[in-house]
């Protein structure tokens, strides 16, 4: 089989799917994240895209037998997985991780800010908007204050020294937290969500793994108000740190980590178990159970040394 049937037989295999495919596309045919590979045969569906990249050379010429590409897919991201890049990058600007708050939070802006001027009904004249063209469109759709379109510039000379490898001279917060509230200003509003803004809790964060599953990630965000009725009074005091993991048969388990100044404790939420009430409220009751014995436990450990200077 030669390299160009292989090509054919998958170009025709994703045109019955519904994507409308184009073979060795010319760099502006390419969207932007693909402007400087070489790219034999581009899927598109919508929102998505699948990319087929010419096999890694060795020092063989590689035969037409062996021919295997590799492959990249990639979508648009919904408002749920955005809303979870904000707050994870408001996390780490609060522990003063700059540079990966940057690289979060512009990844989100981007996407929100591509999404603003597709809605504006504005096209590009490659696949995708190249970055400056981006911020240009969208500050002369009026979708950008002018303040807003100098943050971005900026932003976005930093994420690139940044990401390359290079070390900028300066980068201030202020310029992360200006790209984050351009952001959740420009971000639709999603009925399913949970505000995080609305929490009683200390802080409340979303893992990678949990942010790939918009659907196990709203009914994790809907369980936010048991779980603060369940602390009560102290939920001011406590962290809560929700993730997606691995459980021990293999199948994808909900991790919950509830901390305060006094320790830490996580467990275990199967995902079928978020729809029994009854259930779920016994987990969350015998976690924050948990951190009360590991409170308890620290609290009296910490006045020993004081009884033991006080004497009988």
């Amino acid at each position: 089989m030669s390299e160009p049937d292989t090509l054919e037989q998958l170009a025709e295999r994703y045109r019955r799917d519904g994507y409308e495919v184009i073979l060795n596309p010319l760099s502006e045919e390419r969207p932007s994240f693909l402007a400087n590979d070489e790219v034999l045969l581009l899927a598109r569906k919508g929102r998505e895209y699948v990319a087929l990249h010419p096999p890694v050379q060795s020092g063989a010429t590689t035969s037409s037998a062996t021919f295997t590409p590799s492959l990249s897919s990639v979508r648009d991201p919904d408002p749920v997985y955005l809303h979870g890049l904000l707050n994870e990058a408001e996390r780490l600007l609060q522990t003063l991780a700059v540079e990966a708050a940057l690289i979060l939070a512009w990844a989100a802006t981007e996407a929100i800010l591509r999404e603003a001027v597709r809605r504006r009904g504005v096209e590009s004249t490659r696949a995708t908007f190249a970055i400056r063209e981006l911020i240009q469109t969208a500050l002369v759709a009026s979708i950008l204050e002018w303040e807003e379109f100098k943050t971005l510039d900026e932003g976005w000379k930093l994420r690139n020294a940044v990401v390359h490898g290079f070390r900028p001279d300066a980068l201030p917060p202020s310029i992360v937290r200006s790209l984050i509230n351009t952001a959740r200003r420009l971000l639709p509003s999603t009925p399913e969500l949970v505000a995080e803004g609305q929490s009683y809790l200390k802080s409340v964060t979303y893992g990678y793994g949990l942010r790939q599953t918009s659907e196990l990630l709203v009914t994790v965000q809907q369980t936010m108000p048991l779980l603060e009725e369940i602390l009560g009074l102290s939920a001011a005091h406590i962290s809560a740190e929700w993730d997606r993991a691995e459980g021990e048969t293999g199948q994808s388990v909900v991790t919950l980590r509830l901390s305060d100044n006094w320790g830490a404790v996580t467990g275990t939420i199967r995902p079928a178990e978020f729809a029994k009430r009854a259930t779920l409220r016994s987990r969350l009751n015998w976690l924050w159970g948990d951190l009360l014995e590991v409170r308890n436990h620290n609290q009296l450990k910490s006045l020993q040394p004081v009884a033991s200077q006080e004497g009988p």
